[in-house]
């Protein structure tokens, strides 16, 4: 959110877009005081490539046009483990300005090309002191390539719309994490997708380890293709089918199950073991290497994302297996949802979660977006700054104008009325005189026995609304206090206004005795003296 947002507790809508691998998502948003509310979403079943980009485009532009969309800014999701390199070095501290050129030798080794031909950021992880004694910081370096970046850039351009950031998978689910209720210093997440799947462990939010993991749910669906035997005849399960099939079914639960032309569970299972077992090797031998490696404790639980986390009874067969609690990543309380189409944002909330997530960062994110476009964006800002400041200048160029005409009317005015003003001169001068008497009073009071300021505060707290003092005079020596004034009310609750004022004095630790000296109605008001006996 910009500056003048900020001042304005301005709403800002924007638009949130994911390229995944099997899908693209948007979400268009408006940011609260409280969080974010979802206002709609949709998701499209396919891949981001060279021939699919008109059919993306015009996806997106349906978007804009169903919802009278005029917001220009969007966050950007490359997913993938082709798409981001995500690696952590060890570096001496150094200045900010020198990191990255320090870790070029080791992140060349690492993408085996030039690394002009990668974005590159970074964010400092932990600090720690070495063996020796020295300083140092693990970094986070994130690094994708220019062309897969300014593919999806290009075709947010051709919307019409101007990206604001570029992030990835790891690092938008760490944003969700921070809202999750299970507040854990440490936290691991499977983000299972539709043709990668990975593990990754959070410490305090940042990702401190990352590995990719031989499963997906394409592997699923190939493992069940083929030709199954059922008491119904042979029967042959494309790879359509057996999509369906296992959005239908998932993992069974019961091997004695049968389903839908004779297929008997227990061959499902006998089919997608092999995957399954697989993944849970994987992921037991990641969360071990983490524990001995990073000299961290076993973690108590595994939360489960991705568009690939819904499958049925997936979380169950994962606890069971690997004997620790499982659960799926949930909404942040802070995204609000409007109550029509809540229906279907669960149904889609394993496919847009990673898209929330990136519009949760704050300035400290790691941003993928080109140096270029920031600078172009850097430059359209100094612009608009130009622009604002001249506009100031103009404005108060005309308001000094407008502010001399009124001046010149003012006096005018003044001339005409300078009998009202000599009254009112006088008046100020009568008033002056009894401010000044007031203070010489206030003074006098001052070098006293009695603590006068803190008397004129209570009785100025204890003065009724309907009540206005005219004369305050203070006997030091006898220690009384004489108080004159008029209220103004009806006359059946005068009585019952000056009784409680005098009840109000006496119950404070300043007075030990109020009395009513006299009480005459004068000219619509009544007119009263008080007489107190100070407690000192």
């Amino acid at each position: 959110m910009n500056l003048s947002d900020i001042l304005k507790k301005k709403r800002r809508r924007f638009l949130s877009i994911d390229f995944g691998q099997a899908f693209v998502k948007i979400l268009y948003l408006e940011s609260h005081a409280s969080g974010l509310r979802l206002l709609d979403h949709d998701l499209k079943k396919i891949s981001l490539s060279d021939s699919t980009r008109p059919e993306i485009v015009k996806f997106i532009n349906n978007f804009l046009k169903k919802n009278s969309i005029t917001e220009k800014e969007a966050n950007l999701n490359i997913a993938g483990p082709d798409s981001v390199i995500i690696k952590h070095l060890t570096l001496p501290v150094l200045p900010r300005q020198e990191i990255l050129e320090a870790a070029k030798w080791q992140l060349k080794d690492i993408v085996q090309a030039d690394l002009n031909d990668f974005i590159i950021d970074w964010q400092i992880v932990k600090e720690f002191v070495g063996a020796q004694g020295a300083k140092k910081n693990i970094i986070l370096f994130a690094l994708t390539n220019k062309d897969v970046v300014n593919k999806c850039i290009s075709i947010v351009f051709n919307c019409g719309l101007n990206p604001v950031s570029v992030s990835s998978d790891p690092f938008n689910y760490a944003n969700i994490l921070k809202q999750s209720k299970e507040k854990s210093d440490l936290q691991a997440l499977l983000n299972i997708g539709y043709n990668h799947t990975s593990i990754c462990i959070y410490k305090n939010s940042k990702l401190q380890f990352i590995r990719e993991l031989p499963y997906s749910t394409e592997k699923l669906i190939r493992s069940l293709s083929g030709t199954l035997i059922s008491d119904k005849g042979t029967i042959e399960l494309t790879q359509e089918k057996a999509e369906k099939m296992i959005e239908e079914i998932g993992v069974p639960k019961d091997d004695t199950e049968v389903f839908k032309d004779g297929i008997k569970a227990m061959q499902i299972i006998s089919l997608i073991r092999p995957v399954l077992e697989q993944l849970v090797k994987e992921v037991r031998l990641s969360l071990e290497y983490f524990s001995s490696n990073f000299k961290e404790e076993t973690l108590p639980m595994l939360y489960i994302a991705g568009g690939s986390s819904g499958l049925k009874n997936l979380s169950e067969y994962l606890s069971k297996e690997l004997g620790i609690k499982i659960e799926r990543l949930s909404l942040p309380e802070r995204i609000i949802i409007q109550g029509v189409q809540r229906e279907r944002v669960e149904r889609d909330q394993a496919y847009i979660l990673n898209a929330l997530g990136s519009s949760l960062s704050d300035l400290r994110a790691i941003n993928l977006m080109p140096a270029e476009i920031k600078a172009r964006k850097t430059e359209l800002v100094s612009k608009s700054s130009m622009r604002v400041i001249s506009v100031a200048v103009s404005a108060v160029f005309l308001v000094s104008l407008v502010f001399v005409r009124v001046q010149l009317r003012d006096y005018k005015s003044r001339l005409v009325h300078t009998k009202l003003h000599l009254e009112t001169i006088k008046e100020i001068k009568v008033l002056t005189n009894d401010i000044e008497e007031k203070e010489i009073f206030m003074d006098q009071l001052r070098l006293g026995r009695i603590p006068t300021e803190g008397l004129l505060k209570l009785i100025s707290a204890m003065v009724p609304g309907e009540v206005m003092l005219d004369e305050l005079y203070l006997e030091q020596e006898s220690h009384k206090l004489f108080l004159k004034g008029a209220i103004s009310a009806k006359d059946q609750i005068i009585e019952k206004i000056l009784t409680m004022f005098m009840e109000k004095m006496e119950a404070s630790s300043f007075f030990r005795e109020a009395t009513l000296a006299s009480s005459v109605k004068n000219e619509g008001t009544q007119q009263f003296e008080i007489r107190c006996d100070l407690a000192f």
